[in-house]
């Protein structure tokens, strides 16, 4: 009877000890789902930045770009506005000269 006692306490001990190692393999194969979802989260949020960074760098080299054609542009209208500026005032002198010698 003893013997059987001390069996049926053995049973019950390893029964409890593989309960406990079946919740150890659950609980690390849930870390293990999670730590991959986790894992595979942050290398589609890297894909996303990255992607981002990349559109946002085309966008500032396209923005200098434009931003060089414009200084450009105003560099020659500058220019022109002083290669303009030289004759209206000659012409401007002009006019005071013919304005004088008419009221002579």
């Amino acid at each position: 009877m003893k013997e059987k006692n001390v069996l049926a306490e053995r049973l019950k001990s390893a029964e409890s000890a593989r309960k406990r190692f079946d919740e150890d393999i659950k609980r690390y194969a849930t870390e293990s789902i999670t730590r991959e979802e986790i894992r595979q989260s942050l290398e589609d949020e890297i894909r996303r930045l990255t992607q981002t960074v990349g559109q946002t760098e085309g966008g500032l080299r396209e923005k200098e770009e434009q931003v060089i054609r414009c200084e450009a542009y105003i560099d020659g209208m500058e220019s022109k506005l002083h290669a303009c500026q030289v004759p209206l005032a000659f012409l401007w002198m002009l006019h005071h000269n013919l304005e004088a010698s008419f009221m002579q």
